[in-house]
Formats: structure tokens, C-alpha cells, sequence
């Protein structure tokens, strides 16, 4: 994959001028015009570095690990950031953590069933509804005020952290602006990746010793 160059075209809607003076209507207000403007975004091959996909490349825009919420509205319409972007990663969001708080709330799915069936230690669960609505609410509400579902996979959460850290790594203090607020940003979500992991192998070890417990119960 090589480097090149994408170009942008974004409407802004603006106060016309003339003269160098804002243009009202009848009633005294800034008359607004769209116009067209295009931004060009260099765009360079990332390297996967760590996790799933390790070895291979993807394309992005070369300022990726210093780019804020701002500069992509430089680039885009506001409208079509929200309709194209963040709006389906916040409805996919919204149904991961559903799910996850379900979980936490006493449910059991088709594909936790089949798990436990088919994995090394064989076990005998069936679907069933959530059990304890209130923990449901309070996990979901936990998961969308943090912006993390602790419920992930420990791959998916340790592959998150190394991301984050190789994206820590490649701030570089001279030519960041923000270095210091965008540093202590990405310190901080690693920060709260770590404590994701910690209660997600804490949940792992406790499952497991209920399993041994279990065994001996069996075995008495």
C-alpha cells in the first residue's frame, strides 16, 4: 500500500458578505449561503501491530493518532459525522452493552448454551430470560456512562489496550500541539481498558472456582 492523497468536498454554510459586510434580510438577520470547500487529507498504510490482523495494513488518514473530534469536523460536514459515523458505532454500542448487562443480569444465550457444550470443560446450561432486572439497569447504565462494556472478551480488551498504547507511543511531544491533554486522554483510557481486564479475569477466576466447587459437591 503507498501514500496518496484524498479530496474532500464539504458545504459550509456561511453569513454572505459583500463588500466585505454581512448581507441581512427583511428582518435583520445574517442572510446564509452554502459554499463549497474541499480538503485535502493525506492518507498513509497503518500497520497492525499487535492483536488480530497483526502483520497486515489498512489505510487512514496519516495525522490518525493526533486527530481530535474537531479536526475531523474540518474535514466533514458535522451532519454527515453524526448520520455516517458516529451515529450506527453509537447504535452498535447501545446493543453490545444490552447484551452484556443481560448477561450480567442473569441471562443465558444460544451462544453461551453452545459454548459451554462445545468447550473443553462441558457443561449443561439453557437459555433463559434475564433474572435480576436491576442489575441489568445498573450494568447497562455502568457501561454507557464509562463508554466500555466490561463484559468483552479478554483478547478483545488486551488487544484494545495495546492499541492504545502503541497510539501513546506514536504521539510525539514536538510536533502535537496537544500533546500533553491528548497524552493524559489516552492514559486515561488505558487506565480504564487495565481495570476492564482486571474484572474480567477476577469474573474468570471466580467462574472457575465455582466450577471446581461443583466438582467436589459431585464427587461428595
Amino acid at each position: 500500500m503507498k501514500a496518496f492523497e484524498v479530496e474532500v468536498e464539504k458545504t459550509e454554510l456561511v453569513e454572505k458578505k459583500v463588500n466585505n459586510q454581512v448581507v441581512k434580510d427583511k428582518d435583520g438577520k445574517p442572510v446564509i449561503e452554502e459554499i463549497k470547500v474541499v480538503n485535502k487529507v493525506p492518507i498513509a498504510p497503518v500497520q497492525i501491530k499487535k492483536g488480530k490482523g497483526q502483520g497486515g495494513e489498512y489505510l487512514a488518514p496519516k495525522l490518525l493518532s493526533t486527530m481530535t473530534i474537531d479536526d475531523l469536523f474540518k474535514i466533514f460536514n458535522k451532519e454527515e459525522v453524526w448520520t455516517k459515523l458516529l451515529k450506527p458505532k453509537l447504535k452498535q454500542f447501545c446493543a453490545t452493552i444490552t447484551t452484556e448487562a443481560s448477561i450480567d443480569g442473569g441471562r443465558i444465550t444460544a451462544s453461551m448454551v453452545k459454548k459451554a457444550l462445545t468447550g473443553k470443560k462441558k457443561r449443561i446450561l439453557e437459555e433463559q430470560p434475564i433474572q435480576d432486572e436491576e442489575k441489568f439497569y445498573s450494568s447497562w447504565a455502568k457501561y454507557f456512562s464509562s463508554l466500555s462494556s466490561v463484559g468483552e472478551s479478554e483478547a478483545g480488551l488486551t488487544r484494545q489496550q495495546n492499541e492504545l498504547l502503541m497510539e501513546l507511543l506514536a504521539l510525539d511531544r514536538k510536533s502535537t500541539p496537544d500533546y500533553d491533554s491528548r497524552s493524559a486522554a489516552l492514559l486515561d483510557e488505558i487506565r480504564k481498558v487495565r481495570l476492564a481486564l482486571d474484572e474480567k479475569k477476577a469474573d474468570d477466576a471466580e467462574d472457575t472456582g465455582s466450577e471446581e466447587e461443583e466438582k467436589q459437591a459431585v464427587a461428595a
